[in-house]
């Protein structure tokens, strides 16, 4: 009898929590689907109505074999940035042998859609082949390495590339420059390198310079350009305005 009496007592106890957990497993009505009015005004026609300018990352992948994809890149945006085609790794894949397929597909899509381009990025850290991380390579073969890579990309698509960003991410989070493969291999003339093909600017280089950053230039002679990523909020503000200017 108190057997019977004890497994009714734990019957009414779980009794209340076996429902709770089943009702609280049944699933939800689904809510309607969010529609999206369509005013017919693409946000590059607002973008171009203010004389700004609107763009975004391509992926080569999507824009291959994706309609939607196309479409959408093409109606809302008038700039468009290599995701990845641009990096070393993938431009670069040898040392004796380059790779623009990609490239080519995204400027061929930009120059058809009436787009601009934007180059990114020339000089960086990241995405590095295995030759060039793992080659044991002098300072001046290094030089020439980083020569070779700037001035072949820049010759193919002169006149086809508005705007480049030379160095990026060059810059630490504490303000200093960045510990990267260039600055141990070639020094700080790495960046000097990378935008005049030499590591002293020419007089009429500077100048050029001074103009758009003449306080900065005062306290280091040496500019970089840098993609939004930098970490130093004072670069950051410095670099946004150098970038926005400088076409090469």
């Amino acid at each position: 009898m108190k057997v019977k009496f004890f497994l009714g007592l734990i019957f009414l106890f779980f009794l209340p929590i076996f429902f709770a957990f089943t009702l609280g497993q049944i699933p939800e009505a689904p809510a309607s689907s969010p529609t999206l009015e369509n005013t017919g005004v693409s946000l590059r026609q607002l973008a171009a109505q203010r004389g700004i300018q609107i763009g975004a990352a391509v992926n080569t992948y999507p824009l291959r074999s994706d309609r939607t994809y196309q479409q959408l890149l093409a109606r809302e945006f008038n700039v468009v940035v290599p995701e990845n085609a641009m990096k070393f790794e993938l431009v670069h894949p040898q040392q004796d042998r380059f790779n623009f397929q990609e490239m080519d597909e995204i400027i061929a899509f930009a120059e058809t859609h009436q787009m601009e381009f934007r180059h990114h990025p020339l000089v960086w850290d990241e995405q590095l082949p295995a030759w060039l991380v793992r080659g044991d390579f002098t300072r001046a073969e290094l030089m020439d390495i980083l020569k070779q890579h700037i001035q072949t990309i820049v010759k193919r698509y002169r006149g086809k590339v508005k705007t480049i960003d030379v160095v990026n991410e060059g810059i630490a989070r504490d303000g200093t420059l960045r510990d990267t493969l260039w600055l141990r291999g070639l020094g700080p003339e790495y960046i000097d390198l990378s935008l005049f093909g030499r590591t002293k600017p020419t007089r009429r280089q500077s100048y050029f310079l001074m103009n758009l950053a003449p306080k900065k230039w005062e306290q280091n002679p040496t500019l970089f350009i840098i993609s939004s990523k930098a970490y130093s909020s004072e670069a950051c503000q410095f670099m946004g305005s150098v970038c926005k200017c400088t076409r090469l």
